[in-house]
């Protein structure tokens, strides 16, 4: 794989190198060419008008790293790809890609936003039911499932989406709407459930969706805007970074633009992935001002968003890799988008080259974990 790394010698503290013990293991495989079209999701906080009106489908990717695997069971960057996309009967349903082949793990009822279990086994979806065009309160609900569509199951009540798998596997974080009434109406809730559904527990009574785990399992975050959300699991505590600041350096120039964010709606934070170190965000920006679009890494001690010099429009999110990098994809020409792979560290992007991840649309987050569980 290429490592192009980039010079960050002038994007200030935040770039310190953090040493661990051990070496993330190399993604397998190989980059294959597009064979489709992509669009970029909307804002964070749409998921939740998108789950009750359906009236354009939720495409969200799970991929599941296959370190060890044959190539061929796998798919694209010889990892399984999990992915929702509209069937004949114009429905969303999960599928999976195993080789060149294309399997429909669910059919007879409308599903997405999948999430695998670390090891691989297990998918927590979102499954619908109703009219597609019209949903409403109970008409959605997490489910569970194995990585082939078989043993599925109710997780958790109705009117609950969103699943997002803990790295250490013992929780899955999701959203659930309150009932209709005074008070219930038009609130939601950030709930945790173990895998087998044995225990359900609130973890703090407000919207946090497009989730992501820090990788000890101990937080999530969320991000809205020029804010980032984090809560502290299992107890729940809440605290807000309010970015307030942005520094670009021009790749050509190595002008150094300093920016202070005048107003929440001036700057779009896409899903932030953590570093493999958990110090330090990871997210693509979208800017209404003159400013930098593209890949940016977030210190929390001083609130302040580091470009990373990078083909990136910010147009895609970003999504974590099983070795500790994460990803996001770049739009090249309508038919072709590259795969741009940050470092562990959150320092260095490089680009590795075309890569598709089907036919989908609105990709949503993408989820990793290892995919022994395709061997028979």
């Amino acid at each position: 794989m290429l490592r192009d790394h980039a010079d960050g010698a002038d994007l200030g503290e935040p770039f310190r190198h953090h040493g661990r013990k051990g070496a993330p293991d190399p993604l397998c495989g190989r980059l294959i060419s597009p064979q489709g079209y992509v669009q970029s999701s909307p804002g964070v906080h749409a998921m939740r008008r998108y789950v009750k009106t359906m009236a354009v489908v939720m495409g969200a990717v799970a991929v599941t790293g296959c370190q060890g695997q044959p190539e061929g069971d796998c798919g694209p960057l010889g990892l399984q790809w999990i992915f929702t996309r509209e069937t004949d009967m114009d429905q969303p349903d999960l599928h999976r890609l195993v080789g060149d082949e294309i399997e429909l793990l669910t059919h007879d009822q409308a599903s997405g936003m999948p999430s695998l279990s670390p090891d691989g086994s297990r998918i927590a979806y979102t499954q619908y039911s109703g009219d597609l065009s019209s949903f409403g309160y109970g008409d959605y609900q997490v489910y569970v499932m194995d990585v082939d569509g078989s043993d599925r199951r109710p997780l958790a009540d109705e009117s609950t989406y969103d699943p997002v798998w803990s790295p250490d596997g013992r929780w899955i974080a999701y959203q659930a709407d309150l009932p209709p009434g005074d008070e219930g109406d038009g609130r939601n809730e950030t709930r945790l459930v173990t895998p087998g559904g044995e225990t359900d527990v609130l973890l703090v009574d407000e919207t946090a969706t497009n989730l992501t785990w820090s990788y000890d399992s101990t937080r999530l975050a969320s991000a809205s805007e020029n804010r980032i959300l984090t809560i502290s699991v299992p107890d729940g505590q809440v605290e807000e970074i309010v970015i307030d600041s942005a520094v670009w350096t021009d790749p050509e120039s190595g002008e150094r633009i300093d920016h202070v964010v005048t107003s929440e709606g001036e700057v779009q934070l896409r899903q932030p992935v953590w570093t493999a170190y958990d110090t330090a965000f990871l997210t693509t920006v979208h800017w209404e001002s003159d400013m930098k679009s593209g890949i940016y890494r977030i210190d929390p001690a001083d609130a302040t968003m580091y470009h990373l010099p990078s083909p990136s429009h910010g147009e895609f999110p970003m999504f974590p890799l099983p070795d500790g990098r994460s990803a996001t994809l770049h739009e090249v020409d309508e038919d072709r988008f590259n795969l741009l792979v940050v470092d562990a560290d959150g320092r260095s992007v490089a680009d590795h080259g075309p890569v598709t991840p089907l036919v989908l649309q609105y990709v949503y987050g993408l989820t990793v974990g290892p995919c022994h569980a395709l061997q028979p």
